[in-house]
C-alpha cells in the first residue's frame, strides 16, 4: 500500500469517528428540547389549574382570577390587554398637540375667551347692519332719541343682558319682571340700559343687510345668519386643536318661530328646534366644525347632498389626513362612507 493510499484511509477514519461523534450528541439536544417544551405546557397548565380553582372560591375572591370566565363555562377573557411593542402608524400621529393655540393662549378672563369666538370684526359688521334698520324706521317716531343709533359697546351690552338672562334662567319671564327696582328684579339691567332701549334694540337688531337679503335667499336659505355664522365656525377651528378622538353627531336647537328649515324631532328634548350637524372632540367636547341644516338647498354654491356620507366627509374635512379617530352613531355609520375614509387616509 503507498503513501497515498494510506493517506486516503485515514482521512476515511476520521470522517467516520466524526459522525459517530455527532451522533451520539443529537440526544442530548433533543432531551434538552423536550425539557423546555415541558416547561412551557407546565406553565400553561398551572395557570390553567389556578383559574379553575379560583372558580371554585366565593365571588369576594372573584377578583384575584387573571381571567374573566365566558358564559359557557371554557371561554377565558385576560383581563390585562397583551403588550403590544410595535411601533405606533404614521397615519396615527399627531402633528399638533391638542389644547389652545396663537392668540388664544394669552386670553385670560371670561370676556377675552368669549371674543376669540365673536370677534370685534362680527360685532362690527351687526352694529352696521343694525344702524341700517334704525335708519329704515326712524321716520316713525317723533323723537330722534327714541330711534338712537347704537355702537359697538352698547352692541356688547345688549349681548351681555341676554346672557345674563339666561343665567338666571329668565327666558320665561316678563322683561318688566326684570326691570324691576322694588328688589325683585336684577340690578344689573336697569344700571346697563333702559327697558324701552333693551326692547327697541332687540327689534332692529340684524345680522346682514336686509336690503339684500331677498337676493341672498334666493341661493341660500341661511342668508340671515350665513356671515356671522362661517365666521364663529372658522374662530372655533382657528383658536383651538382637537385630540385624536372625535365624534360627528346632531343636536336640536330649541326653537319655536317662523323658520323655513325648523324641524320636529319627538326623540329629543325640546322637540322643535333647529337641527346642527357638528364635529365634536370626545375627550372636551370642544365644537370643532359644524353646519346648519337647512334641507334641499336652492341651485348654487350651497346646494350640497344632505345624505349621511357627505355630510360626515364634509364635517371632518378640516381634519381629514391627521390621524384622528372619527366616532360615528348608526345613522351616519355606512359601508360606502367607511370605505371612502379608509382610502383617503
Amino acid at each position: 500500500m503507498n503513501t497515498y493510499e494510506k493517506e486516503q484511509e485515514r482521512l476515511l477514519r476520521l470522517w467516520a469517528e466524526d459522525i459517530e461523534d455527532e451522533k451520539t450528541e443529537l440526544p442530548d439536544d433533543d432531551e434538552e428540547d423536550n425539557e423546555e417544551d415541558v416547561v412551557e405546557e407546565r406553565g400553561d397548565s398551572n395557570s390553567e389549574e389556578e383559574g379553575d380553582s379560583n372558580d371554585e372560591h366565593v365571588d369576594g375572591e372573584s377578583s384575584l382570577q387573571p381571567f374573566f370566565m365566558g358564559k359557557d363555562g371554557v371561554t377565558k377573557w385576560n383581563k390585562q390587554p397583551y403588550a403590544q411593542r410595535v411601533r405606533k402608524s404614521k397615519s396615527n400621529i399627531l402633528r399638533e398637540l391638542p389644547g389652545v393655540k396663537g392668540v388664544a393662549k394669552s386670553a385670560l378672563t371670561p370676556f377675552q375667551c368669549w371674543q376669540l369666538f365673536f370677534d370685534d370684526s362680527m360685532l362690527t359688521s351687526i352694529v352696521e347692519n343694525t344702524n341700517k334698520s334704525i335708519e329704515s324706521i326712524s321716520n316713525n317716531y317723533g323723537r330722534s332719541r327714541d330711534a338712537k343709533y347704537t355702537n359697538l359697546v352698547e352692541m356688547k351690552a345688549l349681548i351681555g343682558l341676554i346672557y345674563l338672562a339666561g343665567i338666571h334662567k329668565s327666558s320665561r319671564m316678563n322683561t318688566e319682571d326684570l326691570w324691576n327696582r322694588d328688589g325683585t328684579g336684577i340690578d344689573m339691567f336697569w344700571m346697563t340700559m333702559s327697558l324701552q332701549r333693551f326692547r327697541f334694540l332687540l327689534r332692529v337688531i340684524r345680522t346682514d343687510d336686509k336690503n339684500t337679503r331677498e337676493e341672498r335667499k334666493q341661493y341660500d336659505k341661511l342668508a340671515p345668519i350665513r356671515e356671522i355664522f362661517d365666521s364663529f365656525v372658522k374662530n372655533c377651528q382657528q383658536h383651538y386643536t382637537i385630540s385624536e378622538f372625535t365624534t360627528v353627531d346632531e343636536k336640536l336647537e330649541a326653537f319655536r318661530g317662523r323658520c323655513g328649515f325648523r324641524q320636529y324631532i319627538p326623540s329629543k328634548p325640546s322637540k322643535y328646534g333647529i337641527k346642527i350637524l357638528a364635529l365634536a372632540d370626545a375627550k372636551t367636547y370642544y365644537t370643532f366644525n359644524q353646519e346648519v341644516y337647512v334641507g334641499q338647498q336652492p341651485p348654487g354654491p350651497y346646494q350640497v347632498p344632505n345624505d349621511p356620507k357627505n355630510v360626515v366627509l364634509r364635517l371632518i374635512e378640516p381634519i381629514s389626513k391627521t390621524g384622528r379617530n372619527v366616532t360615528t352613531d348608526n345613522w351616519f355609520t355606512s359601508y360606502p362612507l367607511d370605505n371612502r375614509v379608509l382610502h383617503s387616509t
